[in-house]
């Protein structure tokens, strides 16, 4: 492990206790979490517990495990509380990066999670960090997901070139995977990025993945991009996209 990367573990490994005490309080609905030499180098995926049983009201009838990328203050963490039904594991620290600095004041640095329920199925959420030197948590997350929402900020300088880094970062995964594209502050901001720009950009460069307008902020804005994500899952499982 070369320098850099045991610099930003470290940095990581800061909010460990803050997710073991929240880890806590979710019972069943966890993660798994592995250690290395007491730093927090992995996020886990869903622990599968037997006789879990399901939760009251929501026979669910199966799992996913959902990963919510995209560029700084877009709204990822906004959203999993948003639509989550269980406390989220948030490990938002001060923002250091320049441009997460001109956002907002703090930020993800390992993860956010959270559990929705869409269509009787349980979707285990993960969020993860905006700034682009905690990319390897994203690699990280994306074992064994099923599918991803990118959410971009449309108010930001040059939001063609953040999907464009997204799409580069994730384009093994998306390409193989569902995906959908969910843009933000759309109406909040003087760009002149439109829809169909980001339509136009993704079919470009060999994607197919829907694009959606999203309040972060909104639970069923949230939910209808879920729901949209989920269809695709099934779809493919099924053979018919």
């Amino acid at each position: 492990m070369d320098m850099k990367n045991s610099a930003l573990i470290a940095e990581v490994a800061v909010n460990s206790e803050t997710v073991n005490t929240l880890l806590n309080r979710i019972g069943n609905d966890s993660i798994r979490l592995s250690a290395r030499q007491g730093s927090l180098t992995a996020m886990a995926e869903p622990v599968a517990r037997p006789n879990m049983g399901m939760k009251q009201g929501h026979p669910e009838k199966s799992e996913l495990k959902i990963v919510v990328a995209g560029n700084v203050g877009s709204g990822k963490s906004t959203s999993i509380r948003a639509i989550s039904e269980i406390p989220v594991i948030s490990t938002e620290t001060k923002a250091t990066e320049t441009d997460a600095l001109h956002r907002k004041e703090t930020t993800t640095t390992a993860i956010d999670y959270g559990v929705a329920y869409i269509e009787n199925t349980k979707l285990h959420i993960y969020g993860a960090p905006g700034q682009r030197r905690f990319d390897f948590m994203s690699d990280i997350l994306c074992k064994g997901a099923s599918g991803m929402v990118v959410m971009i900020d449309n108010g930001c300088l040059d939001p063609l070139t953040e999907i464009d880094y997204y799409l580069n970062q994730h384009g093994n995964f998306l390409q193989s995977s569902s995906g959908v594209i969910a843009i933000t502050h759309f109406d909040d901001n003087n760009t002149q990025t439109s829809l169909l720009d980001y339509h136009t950009y993704i079919l470009k460069n060999g994607f197919t993945c829907p694009v959606m307008l999203l309040d972060a902020r909104n639970k069923h804005e949230v939910e209808k991009v879920m729901l949209r994500l989920l269809l695709q899952i099934r779809g493919a499982k099924s053979g018919k996209i």
